[in-house]
């Protein structure tokens, strides 16, 4: 436990959007992040996904949320499927 630490903390307020520009090691860190934030009702968050990248191979060892699925697709779209969202109805 580190000082200043306090396991009864009740948040006040969490973001209701969040807005993520490259989604890459770090932006996919942050992402995971996120999901890990207690919202009462997720489904209200809206997340903003930029990145005109497509996931590679190399992706694969180095990114958290990065899975065999997304090598080819635009890393956005992947991560908002990730997120909640419906799979997109295109090939990137």
């Amino acid at each position: 436990m580190s000082a200043g630490y306090d396991d009864d903390i009740d948040l006040a307020y969490l973001p209701a959007a969040f807005w993520s520009l490259g989604l890459g090691n770090l932006g996919q860190a942050a992402l995971w992040t996120i999901g890990l934030l207690p919202y009462s009702d997720a489904g209200l968050v809206s997340l903003y996904l930029e990145d005109v990248d497509a996931s590679e191979l190399g992706n694969l060892a180095i990114q958290v949320l990065t899975k065999p699925g997304w090598v080819g697709r635009k890393k956005a779209c992947s991560a908002a499927v990730w997120g909640g969202a419906p799979f997109p109805n295109n090939d990137n």
